[in-house]
């Protein structure tokens, strides 16, 4: 899994850490599910963050961006159907 060492600040920085020492991209299951609802004064945010939840998907070769488009950051309690949903996707996808 991806884990900051001693100096690095941000997934950006590992992201470019890692092309920068051509690492191949891990090949593990991943779904990243982002916020779609940026309320004031989040949404002076929210490209930038949404940005970042690209790169984090980019970090396996199979991974998933979901945008939870009726959640701010509690997507769990205002879309509990769309985790279900992602974890049996994500079960059908690793067990064989």
């Amino acid at each position: 899994m991806a884990e900051f060492e001693e100096g690095e600040k941000s997934i950006d920085e590992l992201a470019q850490k890692r092309v920068q020492a051509e690492e191949p991209r891990w090949d593990f299951p991943l779904t990243v599910v982002s916020a779609g609802i940026f309320p004031p004064p989040m949404n002076s945010i929210q490209e930038s963050w949404l940005e970042g939840q690209r790169k984090l998907a980019t970090f396996s070769s199979n991974s998933t961006l979901v945008i939870a488009d009726q959640s701010d950051h509690h997507i769990p309690v205002n879309q509990p159907e769309l985790i279900a949903n992602l974890i049996a996707k994500m079960l059908d996808r690793t067990v064989y």
